[in-house]
């Protein structure tokens, strides 16, 4: 089991459990807020998911038990029968994307990527437009000769060769058509995918201009074959870790100030609370000794205001 440890605001620096190769002068401090939005409040989410991501039967669960007929409030794209687990896997593509465009902030994107590499087991019946943000991003990564990108793009890709693992291929055939159709190169199963389906019939059907059926229909009928590559490379592949989160010390003083603006911002406009009444922080005094600080930086009434984010793959 590896661990992902404290935010950058603790006395050590955070994990480096994920190699993403991030240059320290592109991590943004956890107080900080930037023109994109507060991050804060996303530290005690990812931590929740990470650590529920670790447990046995959430990922299953996720992907095969939870089912919701839409989501009105994702505006990018009205989605429809989905499962909770294609939900969750387009919510942490955003996070990602939007880390990257605006907060540069390392610790979040390493956790960020570590819940959904928990989640790689167990992707089954994935959206279609799960599929497609899925297979956008690492296109547009691996496109990105960016050092900051490196980790990430291979990331996502052990995150697509859980999609398609015999277990799971089956399921996933929208996963394998938006490979093939955006070209993708990587390793393990990704891989099997292109030197398997990629060749003379699928170049005919692509010169004729063939519908979206008639290429699945190829998808089916290799099928199959696929199963049996990826199978034989799945024999020489060691199970991968799960990631989890461990406690560090002095955790309470970095999350309960969170969870307190978290709680703040939500209610904001049905409860009158007194910020200055609300003590979050040890504060020394000359003396040496302790003291508790007024939560004057926690604000009511934080749901006023709405800022609606255009989907952004940038990198910039």
């Amino acid at each position: 089991m590896r661990l992902i440890t404290h935010p950058p605001s603790f006395s050590r620096p955070c994990s480096q459990t994920i190699n993403f190769n991030i240059e320290q002068k592109h991590r943004t401090p956890a107080t900080s807020t930037t023109s994109g939005g507060d991050i804060k409040g996303g530290y005690v989410i990812i931590i929740i998911l990470l650590k529920l991501s670790s447990e046995y039967s959430f990922p299953s669960d996720l992907f095969n038990r939870i089912k919701l007929e839409n989501v009105p409030w994702y505006l990018e794209r009205s989605l429809k029968n989905i499962n909770l687990g294609s939900l969750l896997i387009l919510v942490l593509l955003r996070l990602i994307t939007c880390n990257l465009n605006r907060w540069n902030d390392v610790y979040l994107l390493e956790n960020t990527v570590a819940v959904m590499l928990n989640l790689r087991k167990s992707i089954k019946n994935l959206h279609p437009y799960t599929c497609e943000r899925l297979v956008k991003v690492l296109g547009d990564t691996l496109d990105k000769k960016i050092t900051t990108l490196q980790g990430v793009s291979s990331g996502l890709i052990k995150i697509v060769n859980g999609g398609l693992e015999v277990e799971n291929v089956e399921s996933n055939l929208e996963l394998v058509y938006c490979l093939i159709w955006r070209k993708i190169e990587g390793e393990g199963e990704v891989k099997i995918v292109r030197e398997v389906l990629e060749g003379g019939e699928l170049e005919r059907l692509t010169d004729e201009g063939a519908e979206y059926e008639e290429l699945k229909g190829y998808i089916v009928r290799r099928l199959q074959h696929l199963k049996s590559k990826i199978r034989e490379i799945q024999k020489n592949v060691e199970d991968e870790e799960v990631f989890n989160y461990v406690e560090d010390v002095g955790s309470r003083d970095f999350f309960v100030p969170r969870v307190w603006e978290v709680l703040v911002g939500v209610t904001g406009e049905r409860v009158e609370w007194e910020g200055r009444k609300i003590g979050l922080w040890k504060v020394k005094e000359e003396g040496g000794g302790e003291v508790e600080s007024g939560g004057g930086d926690v604000e009511s009434g934080g749901g006023n205001e709405e800022e609606k984010e255009e989907e952004e793959d940038s990198f910039v």
